[in-house]
């Protein structure tokens, strides 16, 4: 006899598969179904296969029972991974508890799950796939130390999300992973960030940007279209920016460029109000110039 609040456990496998689900959820009777099926991962399972709960409309909670042991040796022969549009189109799924042995998250694997506000994310995860978070109901995202990649356009058009904790080990921010985060406010950028990618934070809600000590490339248009933006620190390690990077920027009036910056492309700012960065380059490459000529003299 199901109650509206019973949860279903599936079977312990190493690597779930779609009809492992299928065959669970039989004999669930509709009242669950529409109130919102909730679904225990054993703690046996280390992978979910491709597709395994793609639109699986009444999916609300997908949890995973506490890990009482491990084995190594078994888990190992697996790819520890949420395969491709695992979760696609799961429009009612809320929350998410993944096994803390995954380790990577593949493309597409959460899109379209509009009302996924909570992950928690696994202690071992170190990739997160293209799309995967793609027009999600996320709110709030700390990511675990572990992650050191991220695909692009990852949690793009997830227009709730307001704060974003990135990891530590992050290096490279890919291109489009944010954008069109119309709410996005808060950024804690990691102290080993070097590379901000194309279109990486277009079209956000972000006010003020303090670049870290690390940073040496802003990638084209990466905060453009940012209608709120009016203050940006560039960091002195800074070489690169990009064209059109903080394009579009209204409210965004001085910007100060550091000593190390070699190229800075077409329209990065919207020179028409910008007045300081284009006079700031402009002063840079003539202080350049000068002291080429004197140790040229010099010679």
């Amino acid at each position: 006899m199901y109650s509206m609040h019973d949860a279903v456990d599936l079977p312990a496998v190493h690597v779930l598969e779609r009809h492992h689900v299928v065959a669970a959820l039989e004999g669930v009777p509709m009242h669950v179904h529409r109130a919102g099926v909730r679904l225990y991962i054993h703690e046996a399972t280390v992978a979910i296969g491709e597709e395994c709960f793609k639109d699986m409309e009444s999916l609300s909670h997908v949890l995973a029972r506490p890990q009482l042991h491990t084995s190594s040796s078994s888990r190992s022969q697996h790819d520890r991974s949420v395969g491709v549009r695992a979760f696609y189109g799961c429009t009612r799924l809320e929350t998410v508890a993944l096994p803390n042995m995954i380790t990577h998250i593949d493309d597409f694997a959460f899109s379209l799950c509009t009302k996924l506000t909570t992950v928690a994310w696994p202690a071992s995860l170190t990739h997160i796939g293209e799309r995967a978070f793609y027009f999600t109901g996320l709110k709030v995202i700390v990511l675990p130390d572990s992650l050191t990649h991220i695909d692009k356009s990852a949690f793009s058009d997830s227009s709730k999300l307001t704060a974003v904790t990135l990891p530590t080990s992050l290096t490279h921010i890919g291109e489009r992973i944010f954008y069109g985060c119309f709410h996005l406010t808060t950024v804690a950028w990691p102290a080993s960030l070097t590379h901000i990618g194309e279109r990486a934070f277009s079209f956000t809600g972000l006010e003020v940007i303090m670049l870290p000590d690390s940073l040496t490339h802003i990638g084209e248009s990466a905060f453009s279209d940012s209608s709120k933006l009016t203050a940006v620190t560039l960091p002195t390690s800074l070489t690169h920016i990009g064209s059109n990077a903080f394009n579009a920027c209204p409210g965004l009036l001085e910007v100060v460029l550091p000593d190390s910056l070699v190229h800075m492309g077409g329209n990065a700012f919207d020179v028409d109000k910008c007045w300081l960065a284009r006079l700031g380059l402009i002063v840079q490459r003539l202080s350049r110039e000068l002291d080429r000529m004197r140790e040229l003299s010099n010679e």
